[in-house]
């Protein structure tokens, strides 16, 4: 909005002494109102002669700061108010004379110097829009509508208003333009000083007869002063009318486009529903067929299927499971299968799942989904193969301090062993003993379940969260040489931490570029016995690595590496392997903090 200022611009004397600037440029004869006409001051006179009321000056709008000088950029509304400043400050300059568009062009002027118009070049119609502020000064009004914008244009005191004045914001309002000249003022000045000499030298009778006239005249003054009040309420009705239109066209588009964004996001809610979605079979076979497992009916039937076959407590977390880890689903409408229907996706993961999870031979596998067993065994393979890639994701991982430090449990804070970084812990996995090559049966042999197997070596936090494993290596491989070949992907642990081992893990520390001491029970050392000190701390380190052997035990919910892992299990050993660990993490934690 623009303030008014009933000051004049003497103030601004030492501003526009040219002398000291350096500026050749007049000085505009001293006038106050930037049109630079002398007769606006007497105007000015006669107009505050006439209504004490009607006298004040505007202060011009100044030019917007250019947007890329700006810190922040203008958001909508800011943008609109913008243009409707500038436009307002263009128009009202085009209006006046062209002195004063060289007047606020003058450089010697400081850049702080507010402009100021004359209320006497606005119609009375926009003066009585004018409200006054708290300091009792009037305010331009920002706009005039458009009622108002004709009934001016058919003035024969005012100049016609056009869609250039006309805001671009969507109001229909228009600027409200300075165009009334000072001549109009001089002649409704001449008018009334005629009045007042003609009063003075008139007869008594004639004054008689004014004064007997006068309570017509008081009467038609009251009639003039209801018609003003109303064409002002009128005005004003006008312009709250106007600003309601504007402010419903705005409700209407926010309507319009949260309806239009409800839409979209139930039309999206609606189709990811339906790709989800798994329709019922009809005619379903009983026992374990193909169409039976992707089937959401025969697992409602049949709830624990997916538990037993598949390693998941439900066909719905199965499903989800198989989609945010391989971005399959399954078919939604299951079609009549034979041995020409395509194996999709989704079912080449169920077959491997299967595999690794139950233990069943590639030939069952194959008989399910009617297939060869070669073409069955490249198809589980490979599944088995991506499914190991995604256990190692979830159980190959980076532990921090922060990390290690907010899921300590209370029990080892109890001890003292609030550093503790991970349990490490070794396990073998029976294999079946081959006869055919001596060495690889030497190899295998593990002194600790005295068998052929493959060993493995795994890394936990005391909460439980399995964060480094080892690949399975033939049993004759010592833990401490696993530890030594794993130590560079043992940069992770953080420096400072300990770890809680195992006794076959002693002087392993040398193996972490960190160097993490390894806390483990005593040694006999050639003695007959321990002490009731040792044992007493022994006692705590081994209550507290229960969590490795619980571990261990969700890693063998994978049936694949239970008992006697047979050798058609080779090839996707390390997989299976790396799926079990991840096992452990997608399960609850193994100890409360």
């Amino acid at each position: 909005m623009d303030n008014s200022s009933d000051a004049s611009s003497s103030n601004s004397k030492e501003k526009r002494d040219y002398s000291k600037r350096g500026v050749e440029k007049c000085d505009y004869d001293g006038t106050t109102c930037i049109c630079c006409d002398k007769r606006c001051d007497t105007a000015m006179a006669i107009l505050k002669e006439q209504n004490n009321d009607r006298f004040a000056y505007f202060i011009l709008p100044k030019e917007p700061t250019p947007e890329h000088l700006l810190a922040n950029r203008p958001n909508k509304n800011q943008v609109r108010d913008r243009a409707n400043k500038s436009l307002k400050r263009k128009r009202m300059l085009q209006a006046l004379p062209p002195a004063a568009r060289v007047r606020v062009g003058d450089d010697g002027y400081s850049s702080n110097t507010k402009f100021v118009i004359a209320s006497l070049h606005f119609p009375d119609e926009v003066y009585q829009l004018c409200r006054k502020d708290s300091n009792g000064n009037r305010r331009l009004c920002d706009s005039i509508p458009s009622v108002l914008a004709n009934r001016l244009s058919r003035k024969s005191n005012s100049e016609t208003y056009t869609t250039s004045d006309q805001y671009k914001d969507g109001t229909s309002t228009y600027v409200p333009l300075p165009n009334v000249r000072p001549e109009d003022i001089f002649a409704r000045g001449d008018t009334m000083r005629e009045n007042k000499r003609r009063a003075a030298t008139s007869t008594p009778a004639a004054a008689v007869k004014k004064t007997r006239s006068s309570p017509v005249s008081a009467e038609v003054m009251q009639v003039d002063a209801l018609q003003e009040t109303l064409a002002r309420d009128a005005a004003q009705r006008e312009v709250q009318m106007q600003e309601l239109r504007a402010r419903e066209q705005e409700l209407r588009k926010k309507q319009k486009e949260a309806a239009s964004l409800m839409e979209k996001a139930v039309r999206m809610q609606q189709e990811a529903t339906n790709k989800l979605q798994l329709y019922i079979v009809e005619n379903e076979a009983y026992g374990l067929t193909r169409k039976g497992f992707i089937s959401k009916e025969w697992h409602k039937n049949n709830p624990n299927a997916a538990r037993h076959f598949f390693g998941f407590q439900t066909f719905k977390e199965l499903v989800y499971y198989l989609h945010a880890l391989f971005g399959v689903l399954p078919p939604s409408r299951p079609e009549e299968t034979t041995k020409k229907t395509p194996i999709q996706p989704f079912e080449k993961y169920l077959m491997g799942f299967m595999r690794i999870h139950t233990g069943m031979t590639v030939e069952s596998i194959a008989t399910i989904w009617g297939r060869k067993d070669g073409t069955a065994s490249d198809i589980i393979t490979a599944a088995v193969k991506s499914i190991g890639n995604a256990g190692k994701d979830l159980s190959i991982l980076d532990i921090t301090e922060e990390y290690l430090l907010k899921t300590i449990p209370q029990q080892y804070v109890d001890e003292g062993l609030e550093r503790c970084c991970g349990v490490p812990d070794g396990k073998d996995f029976k294999i079946y003993t081959t006869r055919k090559n001596t060495m690889f049966t030497r190899a295998s042999y593990s002194d600790k379940v005295h068998a052929s197997a493959v060993r493995c070596i795994s890394w936990s936090t005391p909460h439980g969260l399995s964060f480094e494993h080892t690949d399975l290596f033939l049993g004759r491989v010592s833990e401490k040489k696993l530890v030594e070949l794993w130590g560079p992907r043992l940069r992770k642990c953080p420096r400072g931490w300990y770890m809680l081992s195992d006794r076959g893990f002693f002087d392993t520390a040398r193996f972490y570029p960190n160097m993490n001491h390894q806390k483990t029970p005593k040694f006999l050392s050639g003695r007959d016995q321990f002490t009731t000190d040792e044992i007493s701390a022994d006692r705590k380190i081994c209550k507290l690595r229960y969590t490795c052997e619980v571990a261990f035990s969700r890693v063998t919910k994978t049936k694949g590496l239970r008992d006697v892992i047979s050798n058609d299990f080779f090839v996707i050993l390390d997989a299976m392997n790396d799926w079990a660990h991840a096992t452990v993490n997608l399960d609850a934690p193994l100890m409360q903090l």
